[in-house]
């Protein structure tokens, strides 16, 4: 079995790529930007560094540092990790490209799927609850679904929530699911066919893992904690490579943080004893303990309901900035609870109660501990706010704390750990650097590669300023100028176009100033927001020939649309962050307070790369054309607007 690859015969103009599709009668074609990336990726892998890599769209990238992963998995002998942000993209890897390459090597190695282990069924918690024993059923309304489930169980392949080909109620799966702390390991009598344990001896096995940011991150921090590099979800890994590297900052913040609410808690109480109910865990406890529970649940309940009522007729996110303002009514309670249950777990006989009683009274430790931290604010590199959680039908209020700066952690956690560390993307590069991702995640020490696009822009597109329109900050002249120009841009291409805002407020206005228009040029009005979710959204937008795709936030990015479909991308404002939510107003302040330019630290690279993530759903291959038109004058008139140009593809541009 080969253990060192030569990149260049794999990756050159007549090399082992071109071999495996002219077998396999597919149309091949060489790309130098893709045997550059995948040099650097190895040479960055053999020499135990760091490599940050813009490699845009058509690239390759996936096969690009795939194959010198797999070679330095098989030569150390130490799995690599692969974390990517989407779903989508975890499963190609897996599915596609991942088993591509080893029929196109001819290589044996492992690849395995990293999930959560709430994602997975746990038999012993199924069976309880199948039996009806009432210390694990929550409630007799879930038992059709713990049935269908139990049925189901019988013939999954893997036993994760993503396999079930049903919908499933949130309760019913957190009442049969596996768990941190809530585990019986092999003195389980299900341990052998367990669904979790299969799934980590196949990490423990694989030469390459296939993770997603949240997980790796997650990883990282219980590693961090336990001082033990055996500890966490992933097996201890020799090297990591992130792809859509772009959120690497916003992951690493949502999930070193914390996000409190009613749903949280009540889960974790309801296991301990529901008194409507009458069932839970503590249910043959003794009256004096139902007592005290019955009273500390109505205070729980008060609590919340306080919090939901204050912020009835309030804005949301609210930032939470007075450390003790708010009371810790729940905070003794907890701690009451907790001690009761130390109790139980001392005179407790049965294994398997014993480890849900241990998994509870750990849940409640960590809920007390993480009121105690937002309320009192006990980290200062931490934002806390309140924000809306729950369903339309059902809201409620959540209380939410980040870090502000996850530079000093990643550098802590990732970057000094020893072990060579790639990031790559189609955007990361501001004004033609990558210092900025770099310093945001706390890299010092690293290469820089920026590859040139396979694509020829020059050729295939035509990019529009519109220099001459008025500033977004003068609404109304604006509104009314940028309506009458994208009905002349749109005419260019017949529709075929997405429109993409900032605001769904504007987005509303120009819709319906230009919906007479459209229905005069039979051209179909898709907007977000009008009842069609996303995705069906733009599988309209393909079908509909000359549609046009109004759009905010998450058109930005990740939406591909190839071919002639999509013909036309109207930008109308430079995409600057509304500096209202508090994890932007904390980031503003901390950079001001170190006498930086939060502006020009900040809000503009920010807006570089959302406009570079926008202006690259145009071109997705090489015989795609058409126009992208961005309405915001200020890229021509603003000193800073130069930035933005010179993040533009390398495009003829007329200023209009």
């Amino acid at each position: 079995m080969p253990t060192v690859f030569s990149i260049n015969d794999i990756f050159k103009e007549d090399g082992t790529l071109k071999d495996a599709a002219e077998a396999a009668n597919r149309t091949y074609e060489f790309r130098p930007q893709q045997l550059q990336m995948a040099e650097a990726v190895q040479h960055a892998l053999k020499s135990n560094s760091h490599l940050v890599i813009e490699a845009p769209t058509g690239t390759g990238k996936s096969f690009a540092y795939l194959v010198p992963a797999i070679e330095h998995a098989l030569s150390t002998g130490q799995p690599i990790v692969i974390s990517t942000d989407t779903i989508s993209l975890q499963e190609q890897l897996i599915a596609h490209d991942l088993p591509a390459i080893q029929k196109i090597l001819n290589v044996e190695f492992k690849a395995a799927l990293a999930k959560g282990r709430g994602n997975y069924l746990c038999l012993r918690r199924l069976n309880s609850a199948a039996d009806r024993n009432m210390d694990y059923l929550p409630s007799d309304d879930l038992i059709p679904e713990i049935d269908q489930i139990y049925y189901w169980s019988r013939t999954a392949k893997d036993g994760s929530r993503s396999e079930l080909d049903f919908k499933v109620n949130f309760e019913a799966w957190g009442s049969v699911n596996s768990e941190e702390g809530n585990c019986l390991n092999q003195a389980c009598p299900y341990y052998k066919p367990c669904f979790f344990q299969k799934s980590r001896r196949e990490l423990q096995d694989a030469q390459v893992i296939v993770a997603n940011h949240a997980i790796l991150f997650c990883d990282l921090a219980i590693k961090s904690e336990t001082r033990d590099l055996n500890a966490g979800i992933l097996p201890n890994y020799g090297a990591a490579i992130f792809d859509e590297a772009h959120t690497v900052e916003h992951n690493a913040a949502m999930n070193l943080g914390l996000r409190l609410h009613a749903g949280s808690v009540f889960k974790v109480l309801h296991r301990i004893y529901h008194p409507k109910r009458g069932r839970g865990l503590m249910k043959r406890a003794g009256e004096d303990f139902l007592s005290f529970f019955g009273k500390f649940y109505m205070q729980c309940q008060h609590y919340f309901e306080y919090i939901n009522d204050w912020f009835e007729d309030r804005q949301l996110p609210w930032r939470y900035n007075d450390p003790g303002a708010m009371p810790d009514h729940l905070g003794p309670g907890f701690m009451e609870l907790e001690k009761r249950l130390q109790d139980a777990i001392g005179s407790e006989e049965d294994q398997e109660r014993l480890v849900e009683l241990t998994s509870v009274k750990m849940r409640c430790e960590k809920i007390r501990m993480s009121f105690d931290l937002f309320i009192n604010m006990r980290d200062d590199n931490f934002v806390y706010w309140f924000d809306a959680s729950g369903s339309a039908a059902n809201p409620s209020v959540s209380m939410n704390a980040v870090p502000i700066d996850v530079a000093p952690l990643l550098k802590n956690l990732l970057f000094e750990q020893k072990i060579p560390v790639v990031l790559t993307s189609a955007t990361l590069a501001v004004n033609e650097k990558l210092e900025y991702l770099c310093q945001r995640i706390g890299l010092d020490n690293r290469h820089d590669l920026i590859l040139d696009s396979p694509f020829s822009y020059k050729d295939q597109v035509k990019v529009f300023i519109g220099a001459s329109l008025p500033d977004p900050r003068d609404t109304e002249s604006f509104t009314v100028s940028c309506t009458e120009t994208i009905k002349k841009l749109l005419v260019q291409t017949e529709g075929k176009a997405f429109v993409l805002f900032t605001s769904y407020r504007l987005m509303n206005e120009i819709a319906e100033k230009l919906r007479s228009f459209l229905i005069s040029k039979n051209w179909t009005l898709l907007k977000q927001g009008d009842g069609l979710g996303n995705l069906k959204l733009v599988e309209q937008f393909k079908k509909d020939t000359h549609s046009v795709l109004f759009g905010t936030d998450s058109f930005w990015t990740g939406i591909d649309v190839p071919g002639e479909a999509l013909s036309n991308v109207i930008i109308v404002k430079l995409p600057f962050a509304v500096p209202d939510h508090p994890v932007v107003q904390a980031k503003i302040e901390h950079i001001n307070r170190t006498n930086g330019n939060s502006f020009m630290e900040l809000s503009v690279p920010e807006a570089v790369l959302k406009l570079r993530q926008g202006v690259g759903r145009l071109i997705r291959s090489k015989t795609d054309t058409g126009i992208i038109a961005i309405l915001d004058s200020r890229i021509k008139t603003k000193r800073y607007g130069q930035v933005f140009l010179n993040s533009l593809p390398d495009a003829d541009v007329e200023f209009i």
